[in-house]
């Protein structure tokens, strides 16, 4: 080739690699300013009824955009980068609606079949994720009935984020980022306890119902937390010291060479466990970029629940806590510091958030012999509901047929009871008892105990029959025996011949304490003790 040809070559390559470079560029500046509405804001959507609400999007700076909805309309001019938002007054239920969204450069979207109702968000770990295509009980059947056109489905695509994203990832075959109407086929990759819960309030109320579904298995209650709101806590400076740490250490050529040499010596140790009939050890595992942990502080807020904020909502129902056991007594700051930092993210100070004491488990968590770290994080969550207005807890230790099993199967009540507390609460159904019996107060009176209890219902009472179970009291020496406790009206009497002079009463204090007490309502009564001596788990912090 002459050097002529080279470099004539050289040149149309040259040009080529401009100009598909110059149309990357425009296509990437003509998608900036082009009108655009997050993923939460689509054809099939439910907005929040009798509210103010919040449209927004993206478009070409200095544009003005008007959004038309039903008799409703507003107008914005698109800021300098690129985002506007219009508020549209409040709509009753019903429906369908269209919405048109049009600028003055004449770009156009049509948001279709949009109905106006009661709007819930459903967050949490693996049993909020556990849909009717798991093992749940009597799914096949709940599944084929599952056809209402007028409760709507949404699921959040699982994302980490180091900072607050303000739209999501949709994909339309897999039900992700896109509403979708509840059916048979739908519902199979839904939140379990979030269409059970949305179906009673749909029956009940009778509007339409969304339902907004962000959960990720094995998450902790500390990433569901915007990080801000988590720097406010002082007792959770450990926490986030431990993870700052473990993201700025972490190499990944240092892990993947110690994982290697690992490899290797694991290869010599398996070969002579086969030669000599031993158990073969587990394999080594590749050390996870922390950066990229479900279990990181503030990154599934940031990737889940920020590209919502701006969404009116009714409330929130929350399963979360399986993963926060080791640290239990720190759970109630974690607990409550998440619903009051989504009260603030929402702009809903008051925004009702109804969550599920979980279920019993035997957790095995070093220096626990006596099993009380669960009851712990039981306390926790009571505590929360107690100390956090607007705020409910369901108890469902009575519904677990399975004790080795992590994830209960019976999430139909697990939503009905939610959906109790949405119902009396909420919505104001009179004469609904929406808990079971929780604890108050105590009196000691000689050699017996006085416990009284609020949410008794129609009355207390054993849902076997049966003498009551699962109560314990100790004396100043702080050894617990069993007790003989007796309903007598609607307090409870407890005693134990092993202790003349009580001091403290404990009631389902196990791990996997299933006890019998309830109210006549059929709702059980949340575990509890009347001493505040130290905690299994008050120490630790990280």
């Amino acid at each position: 080739m002459t050097a002529f040809r080279r470099i004539l070559t050289a040149s149309l390559a040259f040009i080529v690699i401009a100009t598909i470079a110059a149309q990357h560029l425009s296509a990437s500046v003509t998608g900036q300013a082009a009108l655009r509405l997050p993923a939460i804001i689509s054809d099939g959507m439910v907005m929040q009824r009798d509210r103010e609400l919040v449209v927004w999007g993206w478009g070409e700076p200095g544009m003005s955009v008007s959004v038309r909805l039903s008799d409703k309309r507003a107008e914005s001019i698109i800021s300098e980068d690129g985002c506007w938002s219009v508020i549209i007054d409040p709509l009753s239920a019903g429906g369908p609606h269209v919405m048109y969204v049009d600028t003055s450069s004449g770009e156009h979207i049509v948001v279709q079949n949009i109905m106006i109702g009661e709007v819930w968000l459903c967050a949490g770990q693996s049993n909020m994720t556990l849909s009717l295509a798991d093992h749940i009980d009597n799914a096949r059947n709940h599944a084929t009935e599952a056809e209402y056109p007028n409760i709507r489905l949404f699921n959040v695509h699982r994302a980490i984020a180091d900072k607050p994203l303000d739209d999501m990832e949709t994909d339309r075959e897999s039900f992700l980022g896109v509403w979708s109407p509840c059916t048979p086929q739908s519902v199979r990759s839904f939140s379990a306890v979030g269409y059970f819960f949305g179906r009673e309030l749909h029956r009940q109320l009778d509007v339409p119902i969304g339902l907004i579904h962000a959960s990720y298995g094995g998450a902790r209650g500390e990433s569901w937390i915007p990080r801000d709101a988590l720097d406010a806590q002082s007792s959770l400076a450990p926490l986030l010291l431990k993870w700052d740490l473990e993201v700025k250490a972490y190499d990944p050529d240092v892990a993947q060479a110690k994982y290697d040499q690992q490899i290797i010596e694991w290869q010599e140790l398996a070969q002579q466990a086969e030669i000599q009939g031993l158990l073969i050890p587990p394999k080594p595992i590749l050390a996870d970029d922390p950066a990229r942990s479900k279990r990181r502080p503030a990154v599934l807020y940031n990737g889940m629940i920020a590209p919502l904020t701006r969404y009116k909502l009714a409330g929130a129902i929350l399963y979360q806590g399986e993963s926060n056991v080791v640290r239990a007594y720190q759970f109630r700051t974690i607990l409550s510091t998440l619903i009051q930092s989504w009260r603030q993210a929402f702009e809903q100070p008051v925004m009702p958030v109804f969550f599920v004491q979980i279920a019993p488990y035997d957790y095995g968590i070093d220096g626990d012999t006596e099993g009380h770290a669960l009851p712990e994080l039981w306390e926790s969550q009571l505590f929360t509901h107690k100390t956090v207005p607007h705020t409910g807890m369901v108890v469902i230790h009575d519904i677990v047929d399975d004790l080795t099993n992590l994830h209960p199967t019976h999430k139909a009540e697990v939503g009905r009871r939610l959906s109790l507390w949405a119902l009396a609460t909420t919505y104001n159904i009179p004469s609904l008892e929406c808990s079971g019996p929780l604890f108050t107060d105590y009196e000691v009176q000689g050699d017996y105990v006085v416990l009284r209890f609020c949410h008794v219902g129609a009355g207390l009472t054993t849902r076997d029959g049966q003498p009551l179970t699962w109560f314990e009291i100790a004396g100043d020496d702080r050894i617990f025996y069993p007790a003989n406790a007796v309903i007598d009206g609607d307090v409870i009497n407890a005693r134990s011949k092993s202790v003349v002079h009580p001091v403290a009463v404990r009631f389902a204090w196990r791990d996997t304490a299933m006890p019998n007490l309830m109210n006549k309502d059929g709702l059980p009564a949340s575990p509890f003790r009347t001493d505040a001596w130290p905690c299994v788990t008050e120490e630790r912090n990280r």
